[in-house]
């Protein structure tokens, strides 16, 4: 190429041939040929002659900032250095404007150079020269350059994390408006604003921030470029955070709103983690507000535009938003729908591996799906629904399935009470399944003999210093704090284990007034596990709580009144006979007014008390076990067991120790689940109590004659 360049041009020194000879070399030339351009370049220089004629001088400061220029491109880094730097030493002060523009370039080729080479110092300064240069210039030219200069010193800053520096150049680049002559700059200068305003808001500078949020919006918002669809839309959304922490809740609302309405994460889908968030937040002010069906419509918006997203978060929301539609959908009783909402979330879990919050959040919609079916009446599709969750659980991964036993745990109690509703014999099958679920169980012992009892007189003084007024008055009053549930709880787990102590002592005997007395404080310990948890707001009034009455009612009916007299520790009793007998007259009318399936109820404790010896014989169960759901399970467990213990006192007083089962069954659960038993060793009740609990309270020929199938470690035989 050089040599049919010189016979091109000849001789010749005219800088017009010489400038039409070089392009024309450029035209023809390509990358594989840059070395013989370069070359060219070198005899170019030597052939212009020495001059100050404005054409020469242009000529040489074309081919020397071209030269440099193709050399950064060839990655000859050094050479090109060299001549950016006598390009501009011989021309940074010319007044040409031609020359300017090509010394600006060579300045701005220069700091890129530099940059790439990790000289970031000598960087910095090639843009402030630049800048001290042609900073003020006019020149649309001049100002795309300058505005790209200071952004490539932003990225200089911050790799050197350099940030607090990094911020005047931001509001310098914002200040310029540079993005006027060179659109491609209204990318950087919207991302420099968002930065700079979220700096001032954190520095408390909020009306500042708020105004740099503004100007961004001014300039930005109505832009068809869907490049800056994603700056102008986190803008909003900061924005719409600054007013959430300012109290402006109605201002979040309508930016939010906008953020919606935006789609802007069609363009950037960054921006999907934040506009699901926003509706995500839109859909909880409804709820918030008591506006169910737009709460609905709300949850029905996100689940639509995100169905089929892939970000982490995003599909977080998605399936929150599935599992508040349920949520949604009970509150308006709206039953079929509920359950249509759980097989949608099915339906859209199935569809893709989901991450571990998604799961654990499914898990616990398949739960409460089959805790609906189990409310309407419908037990086959209730235990069915119960082993889709275990069945879930047993998918997932050990690093994450002990967040999820609880769960299972609690839908294996759940399901042995459906499969008690169908066919108790059938319910043996929950017990089995708690063995697979727990592989670290170990055999259960039994009956491993007697703990030292309590003296009767000290059981007397404790039943004494609990039939006063300032126990009846606690469970009236009692707060629904967290610190007054865990004092009741308390209160409740100190008198189970004194009389669990004395129960199974060597003076335990069931037909006796003492033993009456330990089961009258069991009677009262019940009011203070009842009200250790949260009750919905008609749960509360509808619990089972201890009557001052009915308690002095029992304590005449099985002469506790006169064993305590004899003991030195007389009961000081009202003189209510006649409102006690009444009381038990009304609960005697409502008693026959319902009815209850106490052969299914007393199997169902059975097998709870069969899983809760596994449970607590494996270290996964024990801790399991220590969670608010199955606490709240079991304080479930309590109540109903004596409102049924009530019902048998009245409609079949021969099944007494079939009622009396539930209720210390139910008791021994809430234990289990408010502190940690080593094994089924401390568990009570224990095997040779519930026997001799039946026994005594002649309840096998009730069970016989209701045919219930009863464990080989229960049956009559066993007990004799």
């Amino acid at each position: 190429m050089t040599d049919e360049w010189l016979r091109t041009v000849g001789t010749a020194t005219d800088p017009h041939i010489l400038l039409r000879a070089v392009r024309a070399l450029l035209e023809s030339g390509g990358d594989e040929r840059d070395a013989e351009v370069i070359e060219a370049y070198t005899q170019l220089l030597a052939r212009l002659p020495s001059s100050t004629e404005p054409a020469v001088t242009l000529l040489i400061a074309w081919v020397l900032s071209a030269e440099a220029e193709l050399l950064e491109r060839m990655g000859r880094t050094e050479a090109a250095a060299a001549r950016f730097n006598e390009f501009l030493t011989r021309f940074t002060d010319s007044s040409d404007p031609q020359i300017s523009e090509r010394v600006a370039r060579a300045l701005y080729g220069r700091l890129l150079t530099l940059a790439a080479a990790d000289r970031r110092a000598e960087a910095i300064a090639a843009v402030d020269l630049l800048m001290e240069r042609f900073g003020s210039s006019s020149d649309p030219v001049m100002r795309s350059l300058c505005g790209w200069a200071l952004t490539k010193k932003i990225e200089v800053l911050r790799t050197d994390e350099r940030f607090a520096d990094a911020v005047p150049v931001y509001r310098e680049l914002i200040a310029r408006r540079d993005e006027a002559v060179d659109p491609g700059l209204s990318g950087y200068v919207a991302w420099s604003m968002n930065e700079v305003a979220e700096e001032l808001c954190g520095a408390g500078r909020t009306d500042e921030g708020l105004a740099v949020y503004d100007d961004l919006l001014d300039r930005f918002a109505s832009s068809t470029d869907r490049d800056l669809f994603g700056y102008v839309g986190l803008a909003l959304w900061n924005k719409s955070r600054v007013f959430d922490e300012a109290g402006r809740e109605k201002d979040a609302i309508a930016l939010r709103q906008q953020i919606i309405a935006r789609d802007d994460e069609t363009a950037d889908e960054s921006l999907a983690d934040v506009v699901s968030w926003c509706m995500e937040r839109v859909a909880e002010g409804f709820r918030e507000s008591g506006q169910n069906e737009k709460e609905l419509q709300a949850y029905d918006d996100l689940i639509r535009r995100f169905d089929e997203a892939t970000d982490e978060n995003v599909r977080g929301r998605v399936a929150y938003a599935l599992s508040m539609k349920t949520y949604a959908l009970r509150q308006l009783h709206r039953v079929e729908d509920e359950l249509t909402a759980y097989d949608e979330m099915a339906d859209w879990y199935s569809r893709s591996p989901q991450p571990i919050g998604v799961r654990t959040l499914f898990i616990g919609c398949l739960r409460q799906k089959a805790t609906t079916l189990e409310d309407l009446g419908r037990a086959h599709e209730a235990a069915a629904a119960y082993d889709s969750v275990v069945a879930a659980y047993l998918d997932e991964a050990p690093e994450t399935s002990a967040e999820l036993l609880p769960i299972a745990v609690l839908s294996l109690l759940r399901k042995a009470e459906c499969l008690c509703a169908i066919d108790p014999t059938s319910s043996i099958g929950a017990v089995h399944q708690m063995t697979g679920l727990l592989p670290d169980a170990s055999e259960p012992r039994h009956d491993h003999g007697d703990d030292e009892s309590l003296s009767e007189e000290d059981l007397a003084d404790l039943l004494v210093s609990l039939c006063n007024d300032r126990t009846w008055i606690q469970f009236a009053t009692s707060s629904d704090d967290e610190a007054s549930r865990a004092a009741m709880a308390q209160r409740a787990l100190e008198l189970y284990e004194t009389t669990r102590v004395w129960l199974t002592g060597p003076a335990a005997d069931l037909n006796t007034p003492a033993t009456g007395a330990a089961m009258l404080i069991r009677n009262i310990a019940d009011g203070y596990a009842l009200l250790s948890r949260t009750w919905r707001s008609a749960g509360r009034e509808s619990i089972s709580l201890p009557s001052n009455l009915l308690i002095e009612s029992m304590i005449r009916a099985f002469e506790i009144d006169e064993w305590a007299a004899h003991l030195g520790r007389p009961l000081e009793l009202s003189d209510s006979e006649q409102l006690a007998d009444d009381l038990m007259d009304n609960e005697r009318d409502n008693a026959e007014q319902n009815e209850v399936d106490l052969a299914a109820h007393f199997v169902v404790s059975i097998r709870h008390h069969e899983m809760l010896e596994i449970l607590c014989n494996s270290p996964s169960g024990q801790v399991a076990l220590q969670t608010d759901a199955l606490r709240n399970y079991a304080a479930t467990r309590i109540n109903r067991a004596r409102k049924i213990a009530g019902w048998t006192l009245h409609q079949a007083e021969d099944a007494a120790g079939a009622a009396a089962t539930g209720v210390v069954v139910a008791e021994g659960l809430f234990v289990a689940t408010n502190t940690t038993l080593r094994s089924s060793e401390e568990l009570f009740p224990n095997r040779a109590f519930l026997r001799s609990l039946l026994r005594e309270s002649d309840t096998y020929d009730w069970l016989e004659s209701e045919d219930v199938a009863l464990p080989g470690w229960l049956d009559r035989i066993s007990s004799d």
